[in-house]
């Protein structure tokens, strides 16, 4: 399945949990005042509520910010990498100049397949196709090497100029994929959501003991919990949704050897 479509449905999901917690705690706010006016209590005391839900809210709000700076981080990290990747194919693709053909035009060659797999597989937008592109590029990685290697044994001189890029560039992909992995625990994942849908239904329970729904209120605060919350994942999962890393840099140097 598309991976914009299941985060489409992924936020969908969020909204729907949020609004049911809503109207839940709406039905128990009700039905708690109700009880408490049978019983002949009077009206439950609102201000505790507040205090209750300000407590929540605050807690939620705490959550979302160190998941949102979390996320963010992660996703400047491999905006990084992707720069740093760029840069070390470009020093390769210069320092293989160095070397006697015809290992020079194969490193070239090879180079210039391996950033289109690159390319390729940052568009990517199933995990199929993921996989395979990077069964792909692992391969082009052996033959990168073993041609600068080659290139290097045949002309001693270049091996400080070629090897040392050619090894940033396997480093940086390594790199790369372990920065791709590393994403908010599921654990803490259910524990936002969970801490959104209490605080939309402590918001919808002081509707409730009020008798008025606050329709437009609740429903932007809900929103707001609920678009910051899918941002945070959207952010965590760059390759999946609307946010992506951009990937500029890399085809900005398929552009350039395209030029020459």
């Amino acid at each position: 399945m598309n991976m914009l479509l299941v985060e489409i449905i992924v936020a969908v999901c969020i909204i729907i949990l949020l609004a049911i917690a809503i109207e839940c705690g709406f039905r128990f706010g009700i039905a708690a005042q109700i009880g408490a006016v049978r019983r002949g209590r009077g009206e439950l005391p609102s201000g505790q509520i507040g205090a209750i839900q300000g407590a929540v809210l605050g807690l939620l709000g705490l959550l979302l910010g160190f998941s949102f700076a979390g996320a963010s981080s992660r996703y400047a990290e491999r905006q990084h990498l992707v720069v740093a990747e760029a840069n070390a194919l470009g020093t390769l693709r210069l320092r293989a100049q160095l070397l006697d053909e015809p290992h020079r035009g194969n490193l070239l060659r090879i180079l210039s397949e391996y950033i289109d797999v690159r390319i390729a597989r940052l568009d990517a937008t199933t995990p199929a196709e993921r996989l395979t592109l990077l069964t792909k590029a692992e391969s082009l990685q052996d033959s990168i090497w073993n041609n600068a290697k080659e290139g290097v044994e045949a002309k001693p001189l270049t091996i400080m100029a070629v090897l040392p890029p050619t090894n940033e560039v396997l480093d940086l992909y390594t790199t790369q994929r372990a920065a791709s992995r590393r994403h908010l625990p599921a654990p803490v994942v259910i524990l936002l959501i969970g801490s959104a849908m209490l605080a939309m239904a402590t918001v919808g329970y002081g509707s409730g003991i009020t008798g008025r729904r606050q329709f437009g209120l609740i429903t932007a605060v809900g929103l707001l919990v609920a678009s910051t919350l899918c941002t945070t994942l959207d952010l965590d999962y760059p390759a999946a949704g609307i946010i992506h890393v951009d990937d500029t840099p890399i085809r900005a140097l398929k552009n350039a050897s395209a030029g020459n």
